[in-house]
């Protein structure tokens, strides 16, 4: 199998864009869980 610099490129925005939603989504659950407990 083959890796071109196209696919390394289109993973990493992948994995870069799901770094960033990640803890967005995670903050926003653990403040909408714990809110009434902070």
């Amino acid at each position: 199998m083959t890796v071109s610099l196209e696919d390394i490129n289109a993973a990493a925005g992948i994995i870069e864009g799901a770094v960033v939603r990640t803890p967005m989504v995670r903050a926003g659950a653990l403040s909408d869980r714990f809110g009434a407990n902070i």
